[in-house]
Parts: structure tokens; sequence; C-alpha cells
């Protein structure tokens, strides 16, 4: 597969664009992609939700990506603030995922990113170019996003614009020729429900490991310079404009507006969540960047703040069983491991925030230390216990479509 992979971007580079189809082709067809594809799935799954190497091989054996795949794709409601405001997420069986495995392969060679962009190097180097142009003096700002961005795309244009056999965008990349239903056994047919489902087939579903490459794929087209916009930082389908003056950033506002409703994949509508002085603060990607005495200081927003306290708390609780009367060594060191997994994934995604030891860090630390004494252990004493924890620095439903 590497030496496939590496051909096609060898024959991108090139613009043999016959070697690219052919390679391209034979990534989504033949039985060796389907086995890495299937592989890259169950390598990824879960301990407990992997699946057997005989499911594993059925699926090489039966799926097919030239044709509907008929395995059924699940569905839940993910509330967003506002009434009545959800987006739909998707639950994937093997087959669906063993395919948007398959095409993603192929679509992270086909991805060019751009320098304003940083879905593909995480929130922190977003954060750390925001303060970056902040120090340049761009101290007006404007928070936008694009609506509805994943439920907008449109089959026969995504197919019209990706090198891909449309075969692949009809029955791997949208929605609309998958069957669904609601996740649950309490699930009623409602209108609530109806309308879930019937958006769940829009555009390119939330929840395909291969959707938010098509999104990074799609607003890479847009190209800042030549608007005249020096300071933009995207992620997903959010986006941060700078400039120096109220008068710059309207204009750039108009600018990006007009070239994110010209992106070729779908109908796209861009729409400001917030604009203002950065005196007045500002939140982006779960972190508010405000000028205070003209000097920068960046925080977790309030929200996110709550929920790393609420968290701990739950934990705490959760583990006092173990640690009140006679202490249980062992599930003292497991209850203070996950405490401990928690704030140092908590510290890598809020890392260029100010103060982040001394005012965030401190009390949820010295929690642990007070576990750990009470069996006579440090946090030597955790080394290989801690399990691995990602933590996505956004509150709730607000997390940028395909972060989920």
């Amino acid at each position: 597969m590497k030496a496939v992979l590496k051909d096609l971007r060898i024959a991108i580079k090139q613009a043999d664009h016959s070697q690219r189809d052919t390679l391209i082709e034979w990534l989504l067809t033949s039985e060796a992609a389907k086995r890495s594809g299937v592989m890259d799935y169950a390598i990824n799954c879960k301990p407990d939700e992997r699946p057997s190497l005989d499911a594993c091989i059925a699926c090489v054996e039966k799926l097919d990506l030239t044709t509907p795949i008929k395995e059924g794709a699940k569905v839940y409601r993910k509330e967003k603030p506002g009434k009545g405001n959800f987006r739909p997420i998707a639950v994937f069986g093997i087959q669906h995922r063993t395919a948007q495995a398959m095409v993603k392969a192929v679509l992270d060679v086909l991805f060019k990113p751009r320098k304003f962009q940083f879905s593909h190097r995480g929130v922190a180097p977003a954060i750390a170019e925001a303060r970056k142009q902040i120090g340049k003096g761009r101290f007006y700002y404007a928070h936008l996003d694009i609506k509805s961005f994943y439920m907008n795309f449109v089959a026969s244009l995504l197919a019209a614009r990706l090198p891909l056999p449309a075969w692949a965008v009809e029955n791997v990349l949208v929605g609309e020729n998958m069957q669904w239903a609601a996740r649950g056994k309490k699930m009623l047919f409602s209108s609530k429900h109806t309308r879930m489902l019937n958006q769940a087939r829009l555009g390119i579903p939330q929840g395909s490991s291969a959707s938010p490459i098509v999104a990074m794929i799609e607003c890479a087209r847009l190209n800042p310079s030549s608007l005249g916009i020096t300071a933009l930082m995207n992620y997903m389908d959010d986006f941060l404009l700078l400039t120096k003056t109220s008068a710059e950033l309207e204009e750039q506002i108009a600018k990006l507006s007009e070239a994110v409703g010209a992106l070729p994949g779908g109908h796209f509508t861009l729409v400001t969540k917030s604009r203002g002085h950065l005196a007045d603060g500002c939140d982006f990607l779960g972190h508010n960047l405000r000028l205070k005495d003209e000097e920068l200081r960046v925080n977790p927003t309030e929200a996110n703040g709550q929920k790393l306290s609420h968290k701990l708390t739950e934990m705490e609780e959760a583990s006092a069983a173990h640690t009140t009367f006679y202490p249980d060594k062992a599930n003292v060191l497991q209850a203070a491991a996950k405490m401990n997994a928690h704030i140092e994934g908590w510290k890598s995604a809020f890392k260029e925030c100010d103060d982040l030891e001394d005012r965030w860090l401190m009390l949820p630390r010295q929690a642990v230390e007070h576990m750990l004494a009470k069996v006579g252990a440090t946090f030597d004493d955790l080394k290989g216990l801690s399990p691995k924890v990602t933590f996505h620095p956004w509150y709730q439903g607000e997390a940028p479509a395909g972060a989920v």
C-alpha cells in the first residue's frame, strides 16, 4: 500500500492523470486495499469494540465500493446551543468504516494544506498563530463559520471536483444512498426522528472518518492572499479573521463570505458568530483571547473551565469508595492515574493558555496528590498506569463539525 500511495503522489506531482486514475481505482477496488482499510479501522477501534479476525475477513470478501453499501448506518442527535438546534452524528459499522478508510487514504494524498489551515495541525498551533498576529497590532476580530457546512455538500458538485470515481463519492462520501436508522431501542418513529434521519442523508455525514479530509480539501480552495487577507486561521468550518482597523474587518468579511459562497463542492454560506475589538474578548476553538492593558491574555473559555471542574469533581466522587477508611492501593492508583491523565490531556489541549499551571491545574494536581498520600504513593507510581486521554477543547455541542 505504501508503495502504491507513493506512486500516486508521483503521478499527481507529474500531472499524469491516466496513471493517477489507474492507481486510485486500484486503491478503491483491490483486495489488498480492502485488507489495509479494514486493518486501519480495526487498529483504531477501542479494544472492547475491535472486530474479530473472522469479521474482518468477511468484510474484505463482501465489500464493494462500486455499489451502495447495504450495511445499515445509525444516527443520533447531538444538541447544539439554541432552541431545537442539533446536528445528526453518524455511527457506522465495519463495512462503512473500511470503505471510509480506503477513500481517506486516497484523499490524504490529494490534500495540499494551505498556510491558513490548522485542522490537520491541531488547535494549539492555530491559537499560537492568532497570538502572533495579534502581536502585530491586529486587534479587530471576526469569528465566522460555514453554516451547516457538512450538510451542504452536493454529491454531483463534489464528484466533479474530486479525482475520484463517481461511485466512490456516491457510495462512501455522501449520505443520500446510505440506509439510515435512529440509534437506540427507545427511538420512536416521530416527526423529530424523521427530521434527524432526513438531515443525516444531506451532504457528507458527521461521524464519517472521511468527512474531515473532504472539508479540509474544500477549504484549501480558498486563497486569502488573493483576497487581500493577511491574518486568517481556519479549523474545520471555523474561521478567525484579524485586522488592524474595523473598516478592514468589514471589507475582509465581505470578501471571505463571497469566496466561501463560490466554493465548488456545494452551496455554502459564511455566517458571523461574533466580531469586535479584542478588548472585549473573543472565543475561538475553546479559548478566550482578550486584550487587557494592551497585553493579550489567553485562557480556556468559561464553559471549558467549568467542564474541567465538573469532570474532576465527578471523578473524585466516583473514587471516594476506594480512598476512605481503608484505602485499597491498587484501586487508588488506578483512580489517580485516570484523573492525572485527564489533567495532562487538558494541559496539552490548552498549552497556549497563560498561567495554566498556577491558575487552572494547581488544585486538580493537589487533589491527585491527596489521593496518593492516603496510600503512601507519589506521581512516580503512576508511570505505566496512566491511560491515554484525548481531550477536545470545545464545550458540549460547540465542537466544529467533523471534530466529533
